[in-house]
């Protein structure tokens, strides 16, 4: 009974070490703050990913120097340069200055992020995503936001952490100058490896994008769905995995489902701007890809988007479906709710998490290039194709076997049936 006792009591404590309350009406379970470079995401409530990230512990013992918490989840986001914790921001955790080793700035500061906007200071204190790798030492307080998305929009997060290099942001990378973004097919999990680790995808990018210092792509030139161009419009790209979904300028959006139904025969029965409902009567793999037109010193490339991708469920791809729905949305400055944003990002085209699961992303700091690759195939299915092959081959030296005895039994009983006849 003592031991069971003490076993209980010291689950509690290990669960209390990687566990932070409060932050949602769940319970969101922490992993440690990483030393070797690969940094686990795990999504929350709302669809947000999070890392783990120390609030610099002085004292190593779970609690800062003047008793805050060691250990908080936040979001990392792929646009932006300043990280953001908050007093008070769309259901953010709130953090404390007083709490930390915080030095705040007197001069106020605003800044945009993709769905809000803010009103803070800039603050020095340390924050660390992994010990070898990643430690922010500047960070924008907001003290208010506003916004028309949900007031909910922050919920089991205490910020951002902003992976951007400008305004010398790039001193935050103090290991390896450059990350990947990893995320599983369940959707729920991934990671952030600084190491790049060639196992996971196909030893040729796809295409390298150029960027500015925040990872935009601010030379989108023209989009295509399957043989039909789209539009020639110039426009910017981010990326996004606190979205699911591929999102659309409106102009972009309404000709995407207008060349749907004229290439793909696909007529969309919902009127919503966003997940659209879409009478299709074939398999997905039928459906024609959407292109988008990067140019590049005069070079034009592309980023694919198949319909594996842009269709909830798409990787069913061998089945007749009546309908499907489409993951994308129609995005506006003028709108409440998940589909709102920013003005300043309201002409952007924003690739959501469905596109960083079906691809891998590398981000390289140094070259301030995106290189979108292809996943190496589920090592599984590379076992099963030995196996397969490996079965032929034996399947074939058995039958070579079996007919070689069988001409040999035949010969042997001719040549006992001559001899009798003798």
């Amino acid at each position: 009974m003592k031991r069971a006792t003490l076993f209980l009591l010291g689950l509690l404590a290990l669960s209390s070490a990687f566990e932070f309350r409060g932050l949602s009406s769940k319970t969101l379970s922490l992993s440690t703050v990483t030393s070797n470079g690969e940094i686990p995401l795990t999504s929350t409530e709302n669809g947000h990913f999070v890392v783990t990230i120390d609030l610099e512990d002085t004292r190593g013992n779970g609690n800062d120097l003047k008793g805050g918490p060691k250990s908080v989840p936040m979001t990392p986001i792929f646009y932006k340069s300043h990280s953001l914790l908050v007093q008070e921001c769309l259901g953010f955790s709130p953090y404390n200055c007083l709490d930390y080793d915080c030095r705040p700035s007197e001069t106020p500061v605003e800044i945009d992020y993709l769905n809000f906007h803010s009103d803070g200071v800039i603050a020095e204190t340390n924050l660390f995503m992994d010990y070898t790798q990643w430690k922010l030492s500047r960070v924008f307080i907001a003290e208010k936001c506003t916004s028309k998305a949900s007031e909910k929009f922050g919920t089991g997060s205490y910020g951002y952490i902003a992976m951007g290099t400008a305004e010398k942001f790039d001193e935050n990378y103090i290991g390896n100058k450059g990350f990947s973004v990893h995320l599983e097919n369940d959707g729920k999990s991934g990671k952030i490896l600084f190491n790049w680790n060639a196992k996971l995808a196909e030893p040729q990018p796809l295409v390298v994008l150029g960027t500015d210092k925040n990872w935009q792509v601010t030379n989108i030139v023209g989009l295509d769905v399957g043989t039909k161009h789209a539009v020639t419009v110039e426009t910017s790209l981010i990326f996004d995995i606190n979205s699911d979904l591929l999102r659309f300028p409106a102009s972009y959006y309404g000709l995407i489902i207008n060349l749907l139904k004229e290439v793909g025969n696909v007529e969309c029965i919902s009127e919503k701007k966003s997940m659209p409902v879409c009478k299709l009567n074939n398999m997905i793999k039928t459906l024609p890809t959407i292109t988008l037109t990067y140019l590049e010193d005069k070079n034009q490339k592309e980023i694919v988007l198949p319909p594996q991708l842009y269709v909830v469920n798409g990787k069913n791809d061998s089945i007749v479906f009546d309908e499907v729905t489409l993951n994308i949305q129609q995005t506006s400055p003028e709108v409440e709710g998940d589909a709102y944003v920013q003005v300043g990002y309201s002409n952007h085209i924003i690739l959501g998490s469905s596109f960083m699961r079906h691809y891998i992303t590398k981000f390289d700091v140094g070259n301030s290039t995106i290189a979108i690759y292809n996943k190496s195939p589920p090592s599984g299915s590379s076992a099963l194709i030995f196996i397969l092959l490996a079965l032929v081959v034996v399947g074939g030296i058995i039958g070579f076997f079996i007919k070689s005895k069988s001409k040999g039994n035949n010969t042997y009983e001719e040549n006992g049936k001559s001899s009798l006849l003798n």
